[in-house]
């Protein structure tokens, strides 16, 4: 699924409901420069077997919220860039992302003013300004 939808502009919205994902191995640049995603579902999304989720949501600038608290990332040994220059986002759940995964959030929280994320093992709401 690798680039998949790379630079689908005007691709607005999006429902993974009935893909099959349990065969991806990467995810890398899948939604990169989709500029006008706006809401994408992946709550059955089966990321067990993924290595690469980089650049995935790289530049979609009109993202405002992101929900992967239901994705598996237990083989996911590749974060970088997943949501930079996504300039609109304001909140990211990340709460079932591996901590080691998190060790260096700079590689993979964009540094937008105002941005929250959560994760389990982190007290609290953390916020990043610019």
């Amino acid at each position: 699924m690798s680039q998949m939808f790379y630079n689908c502009e005007n691709l607005i919205k999006i429902n993974f409901n009935e893909f099959n994902t349990s065969n991806v191995i990467t995810m890398k640049n899948m939604f990169r420069g989709c500029l006008s995603l706006k809401k994408i579902e992946l709550f059955k999304f089966d990321t067990s077997n993924v290595n690469d989720m980089s650049y995935m949501f790289y530049q979609c600038e009109s993202l405002k919220r992101m929900d992967l608290s239901k994705l598996n990332t237990i083989n996911v040994d590749n974060i970088n860039g997943l949501f930079s220059e996504c300039i609109s986002l304001k909140f990211i759940d990340i709460t079932t992302f591996r901590t080691r995964l998190l060790l260096q959030p700079e590689r993979f929280i964009p540094d937008v003013k105002g941005l929250i994320y959560k994760h389990k093992s982190i007290k609290g709401i953390i916020t990043r300004y610019k």
